[in-house]
């Protein structure tokens, strides 16, 4: 419908136009950001109009600046009462674009509404660029002189978009919604719209999806590393007097395939384009030959592993399909290559391959080809690896001479692979299970294997298939069985479930391997602590160990028999009730004692004698010798003590003498030994000495 002119002035005067607010969301988090102001008229017959009938109007009728002036004063009103982290957008005109006069009117409006301008961003289109691009360059830098941010709208739709984007100041870009609201069913949308995001992080500009109306399109941009999303899917726009409603509001953070949030499923905290030289950095350097082929099967990428195989430089692979570069190999790989473009994948596939260069041999690959799905799920492409294991083929025919492919291979491995059914029914096993049970495939499949299982292990198996096949989680478990041999044997056993293009289970692969050694070791691990601590508990000596702290973490019964109390594991050493004198009777300060000293400066001591006062008040004499204890790097982690009852020692007995002790320098050092296992927390003393002279 037109509008006269005077229609709109009077429109304009009457603040009859007003301003709505739509939300700007944080698509990862979902937390407010910010509103965009948009112009509604309020007609006093028509009701509401929409700004499409109106805007063309008011540039036409050169009446922009009174229609910001009236747009912009209600909506800095309404800011006062809305957090100060809450920023605006206003778009402007292309003919306002090209106004020097511009920012002296925000600046105004700004001080009249006493707005923090820093809270603005402005929005400009393509368009506001064509006609004076110099011009247009100096009304943003006087923009930005004031704390205003620049966004370019609707970015994909216009002209010369990165040359823009060199000559003006911008801060963000916004995503145009015909793209975003098009990138669920369409593939070159989300390569348009990926395209736009990755340029903004390597400019480090923000993005902003506009149109976004349902969680998938939210989901799909954040993966792609969108930051702002604005749509209907948070609210449409809504009158001043709604702000308070959505300033409450709480609005949907992005969520993964899985329906997990987004940031707890992938590492967000690298932008796209930090991700992109990370994922190419382990492309490069994996020690597999990688490719990507697109639909066509032509090389898109490759890394520097498959161009060594293929004798060719990466270069000479690009755009080129695996046809015209190796047409022999081509012939054995495309029913390969045609399931991965169906959605199958095909794993270990034994292939022989000749490179480009004429002479040189051929090389045995392993070879898997998987789908590569976009962020839809749709096939883009097949992905590629290949491992050399030409040496390991050459082994194989010298060893067994025989031709054998990868199914021998796997048989020779010591590990024992199979595939499970989506229900956990075992569908088929390596050969070597049967040398290992005695039992056939068929006594195997389904659940025969559970009838090797030690009977104590059979419930505990039943178990972790079924929270496996429940959860989809990967399966590792440990159980025993009674092999071929009449032995008993410890085996683990691993599996992840293979999905169809809809995400349903339909395989579970997995293999098993012999334990008994792992286990042994164990065994082994928690009988020496046995002994160690055997020795400890049952020396003649007292003996305590402190950590660097001063805390006890080990007392054997004759300490606390010679001190006279129990001395807890974790208690204070310098708590304790006792008292030490030297010979001369004066109380020995902390600080003083051997072990304090051990554990301070470092210093091993010679035998010391002491007069112990008990917490009963007896008194009792002692031979006492301290050390420091090292880790491995020469670290001191804590002391150790020795006591000798000096009245047993040189009488047996408070009647009469005993045998002599030998002469000794006392501890010297005292070193950790390297961990054995989780528990296991004893020290190894190499010797203990006792003065001569206090014998």
């Amino acid at each position: 419908m037109a509008f006269a002119k005077n229609e709109i002035r009077h429109a304009i005067e009457n603040r009859e136009f007003v301003p709505y607010f739509q939300p700007l969301v944080d698509l990862r988090s979902g937390a407010l950001e910010g509103f965009e102001i948009l112009a509604r008229w309020h007609h006093p017959t028509l009701g509401l109009v929409p700004p499409l009938e109106f805007i063309p109007l008011i540039e036409q009728y050169v009446l922009m600046n009174e229609f910001t002036v009236c747009i912009l004063t209600q909506a800095f009103l309404a800011a006062q009462s809305i957090p100060s982290t809450i920023g605006f957008s206003a778009n402007v005109s292309p003919l306002q674009l090209h106004d020097r006069s511009l920012p002296a009117l925000f600046t105004r409006l700004a001080k009249e509404a006493a707005f923090d301008l820093r809270r603005l961003t402005v929005e400009v289109t393509e368009s506001a660029l064509l006609d004076d691009l110099s011009l247009a360059a100096a009304v943003a830098a006087d923009l930005k002189s004031l704390g205003i941010r620049l966004s370019l709208d609707d970015f994909g739709t216009g002209y010369s978009s990165l040359l823009h984007l060199q000559a003006l100041p911008f801060d963000e870009l916004k995503i145009d919604m015909s793209f975003v609201r098009s990138m669920v069913e369409s593939r070159d949308s989300r390569k348009i719209t990926a395209a736009v995001i990755s340029l903004g992080q390597s400019l480090g500009l923000r993005t902003v999806g506009e149109g976004i109306e349902n969680p998938r399109q939210a989901e799909l941009l954040t993966w792609q590393g969108c930051h702002i999303g604005q749509g209907w899917l948070y609210s449409k726009a809504v009158p001043a007097a709604d702000l308070p409603r959505l300033l409450a509001q709480q609005f949907p953070g992005a969520t993964s395939l899985s329906g997990t949030p987004l940031s707890s499923a992938i590492g967000l905290e690298a932008n796209p384009v930090d991700r992109l030289s990370q994922l190419r950095a382990i492309y490069n350097g994996a020690p597999v030959g990688l490719c990507f082929l697109d639909r066509d099967l032509r090389h898109v990428n490759i890394n520097q592993q498959l161009a060594d195989f293929n004798g060719l430089p990466i270069e000479a692979h690009l755009g080129r399909t695996v046809a015209e570069l190796f047409p022999e190999t081509f012939l054995n790989a495309e029913p390969y290559l045609r399931r991965a473009l169906a959605g199958e994948a095909t794993l270990a596939v034994e292939m022989t391959h000749a490179g480009a260069i004429e002479g040189s041999p051929a090389l045995t690959l392993l070879t898997s080809y998987q789908p590569a799905r976009d962020e839809a799920d749709e096939i883009v492409g097949i992905s590629i690896s290949l491992v050399d294991i030409t040496a390991i083929k050459q082994s194989e025919i010298a060893l067994r001479h025989t031709s054998e492919h990868y199914k021998n291979t796997v048989d020779l491995s010591p590990n024992i692979p199979w595939v499970a059914d989506a229900t956990g029914k075992v569908l088929s096993i390596s050969s070597r299970w049967q040398a290992v049970t005695g039992l056939t495939l068929e006594q195997s499949s389904g659940d025969g294997w559970l009838s090797t299982v030690d009977p104590r292990d059979v419930e505990k198996a039943r178990i972790h298939w079924s929270e496996a096949i429940r959860t989809g989680q990967c399966m590792d478990m440990e159980f025993r069985i009674f092999g071929a041999d009449k032995v008993w044997h410890w085996m683990r056993t691993r599996s992840t479930p293979y999905r169809d293009a809809a995400g349903n289970i339909t395989r579970w692969y997995g293999s098993i391997e012999f334990i008994d050694d792992q286990k042994q070791v164990l065994e082994t691990l928690k009988e020496s602590e046995s002994m160690l601590r055997s020795v400890f508990d049952t020396a003649p000596a007292g003996l305590v160990q402190l950590d660097h702290a001063g805390i006890v973490t080990n007392a054997n019964p004759r300490a606390q028999q010679i001190l006279g109390c129990l001395i807890p594991h974790g208690s204070t050493w310098s708590a304790f009730p006792w008292k030490l004198f030297n010979r001369a009777g004066i109380l020995v300060p902390v600080p003083d004692l051997p072990l304090s000293r051990a554990i301070r400066l470092g210093e091993s001591s010679t035998a010391v004698e002491l007069k112990v006062r008990r917490p009963d008040q007896s008194d009792l004499w002692i031979s006492a010798t301290a050390a420091p204890v090292f880790s491995e790097q020469g670290k001191i982690v804590g002391g150790i003590l020795a006591m000798m009852d000096l009245d047993i020692a040189r009488h047996g007995h408070s009647g009469g003498p005993q045998n002599p002790l030998a002469p000794s320098r006392g501890i010297s050092k005292v070193h950790i030994l390297p961990p054995a296992s989780p528990t296991l927390r004893l020290i190894n003393i190499p010797r203990l000495w006792i003065h001569p002279a206090k014998i």
